[in-house]
């Protein structure tokens, strides 16, 4: 079985958000990746906060809600769900 990096697996699923809905690009990604939906949720959950944080680093002046909102929508993601993952993320490496 082939091994597949994060971020390809990141990559098809913002490739099919862009003609699917969110539920239903998960769903194809785990099919062609041979993983569990879950999987991919959660990868492309930690897309989404890296996209953000790394959205943050390049531009501090940013707005923060604007860079969270267009990292989101970019991941299919609602902004509060996003908000809470960063969170998360923060809490899981000291920050």
């Amino acid at each position: 079985m082939p091994i597949y990096s994060r971020r390809q697996i990141a990559e098809h699923f913002r490739a099919l958000l862009q003609h699917h809905p969110r539920l239903h690009a998960i769903q194809l990604t785990a099919s062609h990746f041979g993983q569990s939906a879950a999987t991919v949720e959660q990868v492309v959950k930690d897309a989404a906060v890296t996209a953000y944080l790394h959205a943050l680093g390049l531009d501090p002046s940013a707005p923060a809600s604007l860079v969270l909102h267009t990292a989101a929508k970019a991941h299919g993601m609602d902004a509060d769900a996003l908000r809470v993952a960063v969170d998360e993320h923060c809490e899981s490496v000291g920050g």
